[in-house]
């Protein structure tokens, strides 16, 4: 794919930024809780969401730690 056929090139020369980021600038979320979005923050919740999960599963008492010697 092309990607410079997509993009208004007389938008281009107007405003740089929201030639190329203006379709994702509309469409885009950013969470209430988050100051910024994507594939990276997409890994951090993940992650985090994993490591409470298995610390409330040990503090209940249903999965003993792991110790690495």
């Amino acid at each position: 794919m092309d990607l410079m056929a997509t993009i208004n090139q007389a938008a281009v020369k107007q405003d740089l930024y929201d030639a190329v980021n203006g379709e994702w600038l509309k469409t885009a979320v950013i969470p209430d809780d988050h100051s910024s979005t994507g594939v990276c923050m997409d890994l951090v919740d993940a992650i985090e969401k994993t490591l409470m999960h298995d610390f409330d599963a040990m503090a209940a008492g249903t999965v003993t730690p792991t110790i690495l010697s």
